[in-house]
C-alpha cells in the first residue's frame, strides 16, 4: 500500500502540478525567442538597418566574429611582416613537421594586448618580445627595434592603399601599434552593410590559431530547482548565467540543448510526501481516505505550499528518527517509479508538468525540463558497467567508487537500495555523452557542488565515457550565494530564502519608481542647447509630456527591473555579492539602466536628426578623419568580435557587460562634449551611434535582457 500510495502522490506532484496563478499581466506575457533585429520601439533605426544591411541578426552571428576579430587580423598581418625575422625559427621548427612557412606563422606568434595606459598614444601592445628574443638568442631591445622597424616598412610601403596599422613605436619593450582609419571605417563598415574582413584568414591560419571550424553539440544544464521547494533567490543565479550562456553560444552556431536537472524523485520529494501522507495533506485525500471516492488529486498544490511542507518535514527529520527513516524509505520507494495498475494506467495523469513555467516565462528563460527521474531506467546499468571496470566496492551494504587521493568515497547506491546525485548525474554524464554524442557539457550549480561535480566527471573520464584529450569539454559553473545589505544570506523576513516571486515583483515596482524620478534627466536632455532642441519648432520637437503611454505600462517596467536584476547579478566578478536595488537601478556604473540611458539617447538623437538610414547611400559614403572621441568609439566597435570570442570561451558574461558599460561611458563623454546636429559630421556621428545602438542590442540579447527606447 505504501509503494501504490507513493506512486499515485509523486506522479500527481510532479506530473500535474499546474501554473503558478499569476495576475493576468503575466500570464498574457508573449515571448519572442529567436528573433531578427527588429522594434516596434525603434521605428527608425530598427526598420530601416534591416533594408540596408538584411544579414543583421542578434540571435546568429551574421558576420565572421573569427575573421573580423582585431587580435586575429593583427596576428596574421604582422606574422606576414615579421618573416624576415622568424624564417629561422620556422625552419628549425619545419625538421620536425611542427609548422610550416607556407601558412604564414612560425614558431613565434605575437601576443596582442590592450594599452589602457592614457599617456601611450596607442591601441594595442605586442607583449611578448622576450619570447622571440629567447627564440633568436639576441639582445632584446635591438630585436623590438628590428620589430619597429618592419612594421614602420611596411606602413610606409602602404600610405596610398587600404592598410591594418598607422603607427608603430616602442615603450619599455613593448612593441605599440595603432590601427589606421582604413580598418576602423571597415569596423564600422560591417555593421552598416556586412563588409568582408580587411584580411581573409586562411583555413590554415585559422587553424593555428586555434579557431574553432565547426559548431559543437552542447548541453547546458541550469535552473535545476527542486519541485519540492518553490524558486528561491538562489535560483536567479543559475537562470541568469544560464540562459545568457545558452544565447551566447547559441549566437556562435553552436547547436544548444537547454536541460533543466530538476530534483523530482530525491530524499526531499520522499520527506515531503511522508509529511503530506502522515498530517493528511487536503491535496492527499484520494490517498488516505478511501471513503472520499476521489481518485486523483483534488486540487493541485502551489510551490508555496509545497516549500512550507518541506520546511516542516525538514525540521521533524532532525528532532524524529523514525519519521526520518520514513522519509528515506518514500525516496527509496519512489526511485523505483511508480508501479502499473491492472487496467494498465500508469496513473501519471497527463503530460509533464511545468509548475514554474509562468515565471520563466516572465524572465525570458527558455529551458527543457528533464528531472532526476528521467535516468531512472539508466542508473543501474550505469551501476553496472562501473562494477564490470572494476570501479566499485561494496562498504558497509553501500555501493561505492572510491577514488585516489580521496578518503571519502562516492557513494551511488545505499544499503536499503535508495540511489543519491551522484548517481543519476553520473547516468547523465554517460547519457549525455555517449548516448547523445554532446561534445560540450556545461553544469551551472552552486559553489558547494563543486567536489560533486569533480568527482562525477573523475568517474566519467576513467569509465572511458569522457574524453577530454579527443572529444569532450565539460564544464561546471559555480556561483556563490546573494547576500542582503546586512552581510548576510538574502533571505525573507521570517529568515526563509527570499521567494523569486517576491524579489521579481519588488524589481518592477522599484524600476517604474526609479524611473519616474529619473525623469528630470530626460527633461534635461530635451534642453542640451548643444543638440539644437530648441531649434525645433511645433511638430518637430520631442513631445514635453513625459508619461506617454507605452512608456507608462507594466511591461515596460518589466523589460527594466528585471533585465536590471539579470544584469547586476551577470556582471559580478566575485561568486558572491551583496544585494541592492538602489545599485542595481542606479544612473551610475556598471548597470543595465547605465547602458539603456545610453540606448535611450541615442533613440532620443535619432528622433531629433530625423534620422533616415535608408536616405544614404553608404555604398559611396565617405568618413572624414574620425574626431578623438570618434575614434575611441569606433576602436571599441572594433572589439565586438573579440569581446564575444573571450565570452564564449570562458563562459563568462561578465566580459560582456564590462564591455557595453565601457562603450555605453564612451558614447556619453562623445554625446556630452561632441556637437551632433547642424556639424560638418553629423551624418558620421549618427552612423556611429546607429551602429552603437544596434551592438548595445546585441549584448542585451545576449545577456537576456531587453532594450526600452525610452526610461
Amino acid at each position: 500500500m505504501l509503494s501504490i500510495g507513493l506512486s499515485r502522490q509523486s506522479s500527481h506532484i510532479y506530473n500535474n502540478i499546474n501554473r503558478l496563478v499569476l495576475p493576468n499581466k503575466v500570464i498574457n506575457h508573449v515571448r519572442i525567442i529567436d528573433r531578427a533585429f527588429s522594434s516596434s520601439n525603434n521605428s527608425v533605426v530598427g526598420n530601416n538597418v534591416n533594408k540596408q544591411n538584411t544579414r543583421y541578426n542578434v540571435t546568429k552571428q551574421w558576420f565572421d566574429i573569427d575573421a573580423h576579430s582585431t587580435y586575429h587580423q593583427l596576428r596574421y598581418h604582422v606574422n606576414k611582416i615579421l618573416e624576415p625575422l622568424t624564417t629561422s625559427i620556422s625552419n628549425n621548427n619545419n625538421n620536425s613537421n611542427e609548422i610550416t612557412n607556407n601558412n604564414n606563422t612560425s614558431g613565434y606568434q605575437p601576443l596582442f594586448t590592450g594599452v589602457t595606459v592614457p599617456k601611450i598614444k596607442a591601441d594595442y601592445s605586442i607583449s611578448n618580445t622576450f619570447q622571440l628574443s629567447r627564440q633568436l638568442g639576441g639582445d632584446n631591445k635591438k630585436i623590438v627595434e628590428q620589430m619597429r622597424q618592419l612594421i614602420q616598412k611596411d606602413i610606409d610601403e602602404n600610405r596610398d592603399g587600404m592598410s591594418l596599422i598607422k603607427d608603430v613605436s616602442v615603450e619599455k619593450n613593448f612593441v605599440n601599434v595603432s590601427l589606421s582609419q582604413d580598418y576602423l571605417e571597415q569596423s564600422l563598415a560591417v555593421w552598416l552593410k556586412g563588409e568582408a574582413p580587411l584580411y581573409e584568414l586562411t583555413k590554415q591560419h585559422k587553424q593555428s590559431l586555434q579557431l574553432p571550424l565547426e559548431p559543437k553539440e552542447v548541453l547546458v544544464d541550469f535552473a535545476s530547482p527542486n519541485m519540492s521547494k518553490e524558486l528561491h533567490v538562489g535560483h536567479l543565479r543559475s537562470l541568469a548565467l544560464g540562459e545568457s550562456v545558452c544565447r551566447i553560444l547559441e549566437y556562435r552556431n553552436h547547436r544548444v540543448e537547454r536541460v533543466s536537472h530538476a530534483g523530482d524523485f530525491g530524499t526531499p520529494m520522499g520527506m515531503v510526501i511522508s509529511y503530506a501522507l502522515e498530517n493528511k495533506a487536503e491535496f492527499l485525500r484520494h490517498i488516505w481516505d478511501k471513503q472520499s471516492g476521489l481518485s486523483s488529486m483534488p486540487f493541485i498544490p502551489t510551490p508555496k505550499q509545497l516549500s512550507t511542507i518541506y520546511s516542516d518535514a525538514k525540521k521533524l527529520t532532525k528532532t524524529d528518527s523514525e519519521f526520518s527513516k520514513r522519509a528515506h524509505l518514500a525516496a527509496a520507494e519512489l526511485q523505483k517509479g511508480p508501479p502499473t495498475t491492472t487496467s494498465g494506467d500508469n496513473n501519471n495523469g497527463g503530460s509533464d508538468p511545468d509548475i514554474y513555467r509562468a515565471w520563466l516565462d516572465l524572465m525570458d528563460i527558455n529551458v527543457k525540463e528533464r528531472g532526476e527521474s528521467w535516468y531512472r531506467e539508466m542508473l543501474e546499468p550505469a551501476i553496472e558497467e562501473l562494477r564490470s571496470l572494476n570501479m566499485v566496492s561494496e562498504s558497509e551494504g553501500a555501493v561505492c567508487v572510491f577514488l585516489e587521493d580521496q578518503k571519502t568515497p562516492v557513494i551511488i547506491k545505499k544499503s536499503d537500495g535508495a540511489y543519491l546525485y551522484a548517481t543519476t548525474d553520473i547516468a547523465a554524464i554517460k547519457n549525455r555523452l555517449v548516448t547523445n554524442k554532446k561534445q560540450w557539457v556545461i553544469i551551472i550549480t552552486d559553489d558547494s557542488q563543486k567536489q560533486h561535480f569533480q568527482q562525477v566527471f573523475t568517474i566519467a573520464q576513467l569509465a572511458g565515457w569522457y574524453r577530454p584529450d579527443t572529444e569532450h569539454r565539460v564544464d561546471h559553473l559555480s556561483f556563490g550565494v546573494v547576500r542582503g545589505e546586512n552581510g548576510l544570506k538574502l533571505s525573507s523576513r521570517e529568515g526563509d530564502p527570499l521567494a523569486l516571486e517576491e524579489l521579481l515583483q519588488e524589481a518592477i515596482q522599484r524600476a517604474k519608481d526609479a524611473t519616474i524620478t529619473s525623469r528630470s534627466l530626460t527633461r534635461a536632455e530635451k534642453l542640451d542647447q548643444t543638440h539644437t532642441a530648441q531649434q525645433l519648432d511645433g511638430a518637430d520637437r520631442v513631445e514635453d509630456r513625459f508619461e506617454l503611454d507605452q512608456y507608462n505600462t507594466w511591461e515596460h517596467y518589466r523589460k527594466i527591473g528585471l533585465g536590471a536584476i539579470k544584469y547586476f547579478d551577470l556582471s559580478q566578478r566575485s561568486n558572491s555579492y551583496t544585494f541592492s536595488f538602489d545599485r542595481m537601478l542606479s544612473f551610475k556604473g556598471n548597470t543595465s539602466i547605465y547602458i539603456l540611458y545610453c540606448y535611450t539617447r541615442i533613440s532620443t538623437l535619432m528622433k531629433r536628426a530625423q534620422f533616415d538610414i535608408n536616405a544614404i547611400d553608404l555604398n559611396t559614403f565617405k568618413f572624414k578623419e574620425f574626431s578623438e572621441k570618434e575614434r575611441k568609439l569606433v576602436l571599441m566597435i572594433s572589439k565586438f568580435p573579440d569581446v564575444i570570442r573571450a565570452t564564449e570561451s570562458t563562459l563568462r558574461p561578465a566580459v560582456l557587460c564590462d564591455y557595453l558599460w565601457d562603450i555605453s561611458d564612451c558614447f556619453h563623454h562623445f554625446y556630452e562634449s561632441e556637437r551632433v546636429i547642424g556639424s560638418d559630421t553629423m551624418v558620421q556621428k549618427l552612423l556611429i551611434a546607429h551602429v552603437i545602438q544596434n551592438i548595445i542590442n546585441t549584448g542585451f540579447h545576449l545577456l537576456g535582457l531587453e532594450t526600452v527606447d525610452r526610461l
